[in-house]
């Protein structure tokens, strides 16, 4: 009995194990094979006249930068104006000790003024005797002498109008004035300083119209002259273009670098751009013939740029390489062939490999 009741549960066990170790049966997958269609508008890729251009890089410089100089010694008793002040030409930039200028004037004036007395007497005395003279009343040598007088009494009259000028400019020199509308730049002398003739006191530069320093490679040179127009941004303004014309070509390619100096000239109005600032320039060198779609066909999605192709009925997304833009149309450079066919103004279900409802060519 016993041995009967160990056979019975080897057998359990071994049904147990068997149905463990069995394979399920496989799940049928429902697959839906209907592909909803899209309904799309298309445009074929195009070779028209896009804009060319030179890419250059460069440097914004004031066209007019001074170091702005002392002509007389003194010691600074005015310095009012602080880096970044605007100035007009004439305004007050530093004034120094005009006392001794002053009394250097006075004293000038009133010698001439003696001077004019000594002149006028000797005039009318000439004046006087002159009749005389031709009536032979008095000697030659007698009016001579007064006629020498006179002469003598004009130079000495014109040396002190003389001396008084040089005051008057001692005395304005002691003023030093801005000689053009600009900027601030750096001041140089604070008051109490005393100062010597040619001493810097101020860096004064122009913005209402800046210089734009362009480095051109020497391959390019053949294709600059002036009147181009030239195009850039700052990265002060990102986002933002500004334009200027080319008003110089350098005449000698530079040794080291390989490339020339082409100096545009940029409208500075608002004061925004500033000296030194560096920009990323386009040089406008005509037009060509260009692969081209609309503007409108062009998606950029997570860092990428892509065009919708029409292939047969279907969608594919592909990777483009865009270049120059003009009346709603954008160069392509690589990408896409001519004849090809885009969709434009794609909607949100236009997507890689959906199928089309409808492609008309505009």
């Amino acid at each position: 009995m016993m041995i009967i009741m160990r056979r019975l549960a080897w057998l359990g066990i071994a049904m147990v194990l068997v149905s463990c170790g069995k394979k399920p049966e496989p799940e049928v997958a429902l697959v839906d094979e209907k592909v909803q269609e899209v309904e799309v508008k298309t445009a074929e890729v195009e070779e028209k006249e896009m804009p060319v251009y030179m890419r250059v890089i460069g440097e914004l410089r004031s066209r007019v930068d001074a170091k702005v100089a002392a002509d007389a010694s003194g010691k600074v008793m005015v310095a009012e104006v602080e880096r970044g002040a605007v100035v007009k030409k004439g305004d007050l930039l530093v004034k120094l000790d005009d006392r001794a200028g002053k009394l250097s004037l006075r004293e000038a004036e009133a010698q001439a003024a003696q001077a004019r007395a000594r002149f006028s007497l000797a005039e009318a005395e000439w004046k006087r005797n002159e009749p005389l003279a031709k009536s032979k009343a008095i000697a030659d040598a007698d009016f001579q002498k007064l006629s020498a007088d006179l002469e003598s009494a004009r130079a000495d009259d014109a040396m002190a109008v003389a001396r008084v000028e040089t005051a008057e400019k001692n005395l304005q020199d002691l003023e030093i004035r801005a000689p053009f509308d600009g900027v601030v730049a750096e001041r140089r002398v604070s008051p109490g300083e005393f100062v010597q003739a040619s001493t810097e006191v101020a860096q004064l530069v122009s913005v209402g119209s800046l210089r734009l320093l362009l480095q051109v490679p020497e391959t390019a040179v053949g294709g600059v002259q002036v009147g181009q127009l030239v195009t850039f941004e700052v990265p002060a303004f990102a986002g933002q273009t500004f334009s200027g014309r080319v008003v110089y070509v350098g005449a000698v390619v530079r040794d080291v670098t390989r490339d020339l100096l082409v100096e545009a000239e940029v409208p500075n109005e608002d004061g925004r751009l500033r000296q030194g600032m560096f920009a990323e320039g386009r040089l406008a060198m005509g037009t060509a013939k260009r692969l081209a779609v609309p503007l409108t066909a062009v998606r950029h999605e997570a860092g990428a740029t892509r065009v919708m192709v029409v292939e047969k009925d279907r969608i594919e997304a592909r990777m483009v390489d865009l270049g120059e833009e003009q009346d709603g149309w954008t160069e392509v450079r690589a990408g896409l062939v001519k004849d090809a066919v885009v969709v434009v103004d794609p909607s949100a279900d236009a997507v890689d490999g959906a199928k089309i409802k409808m492609a008309a060519v505009q």
